[in-house]
């Protein structure tokens, strides 16, 4: 700290020994009026006024330095007010000030938004149309992604748990009325899904053109016949988990 003192020529700062971080850097104050130390107008703000009275004109800065260990040598820097040199004064944006501001970094926040998307013709079919191998598409699932833009690919973790509980790999149908249970599995694109483990989509993109056709299949046909006709359904819950600290799920 360099204090501008007009009672004082000059006003030692700091051992030279503690000065070993580099490029030092010197701030002004000024001393007010009334004040016997400086050091008690800690946290005062003072700006120069703006040309043509807005510069500090010409002073001295003088330093030491060690010199065969014991000794300390004298070095003046002589600041004139017509010196290209003169240091000029801005609004503050360096670390820990008020005006901090990070020009390198910037929000990095991704939102993941998952839909699942159904056409009427996707709300209802026939048991034999997921039978066996046949796959029946029931819906498309969505993610999109929102916030930070750039051309970064991401992934989620991505969880379905069967609403009646199954306790199998397989998700159930239940009957409208009764309690029959028709076991079928869950096709996420080419995946087969198991209730309740987790599975990973990833190469998520921004924007929303990251999809995947949602089908029922491995209905066993043969055990179907001979439950109670009717309507049966089955509502399945999925989650999502950010797989990248900087992606939000909502």
């Amino acid at each position: 700290m360099v204090v501008i003192d007009q009672d004082s020529e000059d006003t030692s700062l700091i051992s030279t020994y503690y000065v070993n971080n580099y490029p030092i850097t010197i701030d002004f104050y000024v001393r007010i009026a009334g004040i016997a130390a400086p050091e008690l107008a800690a946290g005062a703000h003072f700006q120069f006024a703006d040309p043509p009275g807005g510069d500090l004109g010409s002073f001295r800065v003088k330093t030491f330095y060690p010199v065969f260990l014991f000794f300390l040598g004298t070095e003046y820097i002589d600041i004139n007010n017509d010196d290209l040199s003169v240091p000029y004064f801005s609004t503050d944006y360096t670390s820990g000030s008020q005006n901090f501001i990070n020009i390198n970094s910037e929000e990095p926040t991704v939102y993941a938004s998952l839909t699942i998307e159904q056409t009427p013709e996707e709300s209802s079919f026939l048991l034999r149309e997921a039978s066996g191998t046949q796959a029946k598409t029931v819906g498309l699932a969505r993610i999109s992604l929102s916030g930070y833009q750039s051309t970064n690919t991401y992934g989620v973790q991505i969880v379905f748990s069967d609403g009646y509980a199954s306790q199998t790999p397989q998700f159930l149908l239940k009957h409208e009325e009764i309690d029959t249970y028709i076991p079928f599995t869950v096709l996420f694109g080419s995946e087969s899904i198991e209730n309740g483990k987790m599975t990973v989509w990833d190469n998520l993109v921004y924007g929303s053109s990251n999809t995947k056709i949602l089908s029922v299949t491995g209905i066993d046909q043969s055990y179907a016949q001979t439950c109670v006709s009717g309507e049966y359904s089955d509502t399945i819950y999925v989650t999502i988990t950010p797989l990248d600290s900087n992606v939000i799920a909502q």
